[in-house]
């Protein structure tokens, strides 16, 4: 039996081949089982080195990583090119990066849909020669949900773009209307007042009429003041709307604002047999535009008598509240039915059982809106056990509205 003993020479040469073939089979391991794709391929040869079982199932190539090793590059370039959306593009990029000798990246589409993402690295492998890296990686699943999402936000940008069209539209048509009613309000007033003003006339002669001319007289006097209450609310409520309306709130006292009011409609509801009692409690002084007080509890008032019948009542009062004066009219009318509350604030809106009592719709949105002015709120609720009741708020911070 002869022993084999090794050359002190040889063995100092195969140490680092057998190193070397450790490192490499390492290497080959590691890129074996990356989930990335990897191309390696020579500078001089374009053969390529090294792929990987994942680069050629992302690619679709039926070949395996060692029947390519070694084969020009062109023999996986090419069924690459027919799998692409655009193989043209995909070439030309390939070329451009080879000569570029810069890392870049960039997306290759397929026509099955998927979409890959590639990294290319140039990797000097010399002092005059390098080769050429490529890293493919299956982004399809980031990508339609990068698409999803800028569909998403392109469809919430065009509805917004829509919505501001919309609501620009709606101001420009508003303002339009606004000015309308301005307009033939104002140009309706001054026929208005002097068909009034001949009305009277007839009237001052009414000793030389007959009693059927009297009765007409009487009727264009009616749908005359009908008609002029009418512009009158018209042009108020253009000005509100317009934010032209004049305001000049100062400090005021609001009781002795009701209480005038009060005494100022006292005869019309004598007239109408209806009994009116002010109930006044101490409120705070308040920022506020006398005049526009005045117009809201003359219309809420009127209002209270209109639909109030003889032997009827109507009730004020007012007092102090937490931060400010809270005033209350409530009386013993028709009421608002329990279905209807909430839309007698719309402009020209009638209660169904208003019926033939005289009025424009315009009273109850004008006195909102002029407590709304002072940064006040306004309430409307059914009487117990009729009737109506109206509650108003103004603070006496003052805080004005817009």
């Amino acid at each position: 039996m002869t022993s084999r003993v090794q050359n002190p020479a040889q063995a100092e040469v195969e140490r680092p081949r057998q190193r070397l073939e450790r490192i490499t089979t390492y290497l080959s391991s590691i890129v074996d089982n990356l989930v990335d794709g990897v191309l390696l391929v020579d500078d001089v040869s374009f053969r390529i080195s090294v792929v990987n079982d994942a680069f050629l199932r992302l690619v679709d190539s039926p070949a395996t990583p060692t029947e390519l090793v070694g084969r020009n590059i062109d023999d996986l370039r090419s069924p690459i090119r027919g799998r692409v959306e655009d193989p043209e593009a995909f070439s030309t990029r390939i070329d451009a990066l080879y000569e570029g000798d810069l890392p870049a990246t960039d997306l290759v589409r397929f026509v099955d849909g998927r979409v890959l993402e590639r990294d290319y690295v140039p990797v000097p492998v010399g002092p005059t020669r390098r080769a050429h890296l490529w890293l493919f990686r299956d982004v399809t699943e980031r990508e339609q949900t990068e698409e999803l999402r800028r569909r998403m936000l392109e469809r919430e940008s065009a509805a917004r773009t829509a919505a501001e069209e919309t609501s620009a539209s709606l101001r420009e048509l508003a303002r339009l209307k606004t000015e309308l009613v301005a307009s033939v309000s104002h140009e309706l007033r001054t026929p208005l007042t002097s068909l009034r003003t001949f009305v009277e006339l007839l009237a001052a002669d009414a000793p030389q009429l007959s009693e059927e001319h009297c009765g007409f007289v009487d009727a264009i006097d009616r749908n005359t003041d009908r008609l002029l209450t009418l512009v009158e609310d018209l042009l108020l409520l253009a000005q509100l709307e317009s934010q032209a309306l004049s305001f000049r709130p100062v400090l005021h006292d609001v009781a002795s604002l009701v209480r005038t009011s009060v005494e100022s409609i006292a005869p019309l509801a004598q007239a109408a047999g209806v009994t009116i009692d002010l109930e006044p409690g101490s409120c705070p002084v308040a920022l506020l535009d006398p005049v526009r007080i005045d117009q809201l509890l003359t219309n809420l008032l009127s209002n209270a008598l209109k639909f109030t019948p003889a032997g009827g009542h109507v009730q004020v009062t007012t007092h102090a509240s937490e931060d400010g004066c809270r005033l209350e009219i409530a009386d013993t009318g028709l009421g608002i039915p329990a279905t209807e509350t909430d839309r007698v604030l719309d402009r020209f809106y009638r209660a169904s059982n208003a019926g033939a009592t005289p009025g424009t719709g315009l009273g109850l949105s004008i006195s909102a809106a002029i407590v709304e002015m002072h940064g006040g709120s306004m309430e409307i609720r059914r009487g117990d056990p009729g009737g109506t009741v109206v509650v108003v708020h103004l603070p006496a911070s003052g805080q004005l509205g817009g």
